[in-house]
């Protein structure tokens, strides 16, 4: 498809874009988790995430997320105004190896705070990636329902956002155009991190 076609749909047959988005999605999600096998953890955020992220301190407007780019306002609200809280530093966000209920399973983004990722068997506190406000974690138990290979970790208290999957899957089903859109920002946002993967373990992006 090209990038007029695409768009096209998108306007044209806003659910069929956001059900194609979503299969991308689901096609990312094993090559990703293949690349962390390698890595024996994590890669952690792209690049291009670090540098887009907000700042030590900073207040995350959602509307200027890369995940709610282009999508509309009552969207954006179904999702940031009944799933956000709070955890005190120390708090197990995330636990490897846990069970994950595909209709239960969360997507989480950082408001304010920051985390630590860190993997079962190597030095504990010891980080293979930060997260800071902006930051999304969590999208491929999200996406295929199975397992995640780190723990996730509030190092300071923190605020999140908290999406369960059946609560997009209804915002989807209410706004079609902005699921499209929805999905076509996450699978940049995967896109970049199988690219980052990739790279760190020279796997030629084609496989």
């Amino acid at each position: 498809f090209s990038a007029a076609s695409l768009y096209l749909m998108m306007d044209l047959h806003p659910a069929d874009a956001w059900r194609m988005y979503q299969g991308i999605c689901l096609q990312a999600a094993p090559r990703i988790r293949l690349a962390n096998h390698y890595l024996g953890a994590p890669a952690g955020p792209s690049m291009q995430e670090r540098d887009e992220g907000f700042g030590p301190g900073a207040t995350l407007n959602w509307k200027q997320h890369r995940i709610f780019r282009g999508v509309s306002a009552q969207f954006v609200g179904e999702l940031t105004e009944r799933y956000r809280g709070q955890c005190d530093a120390g708090y197990v966000v995330l636990k490897a190896g846990r069970e994950v209920d595909a209709e239960e399973a969360l997507l989480f983004l950082v408001e304010a705070g920051r985390l630590r990722v860190d993997v079962p068997g190597q030095a504990q506190g010891h980080a293979v990636a930060t997260l800071g406000v902006g930051s999304v974690f969590g999208e491929l138990s999200f996406l295929d329902g199975k397992p995640g290979s780190a723990n996730v970790v509030a190092e300071a208290p923190s605020q999140l956002l908290r999406i369960p999957r059946r609560a997009l899957d209804e915002a989807c089903r209410k706004f079609p155009h902005s699921a499209g859109l929805f999905y076509r920002n996450l699978a940049v946002v995967l896109a970049r991190r199988l690219d980052h993967a990739n790279t760190l373990v020279h796997i030629p992006p084609h496989l």
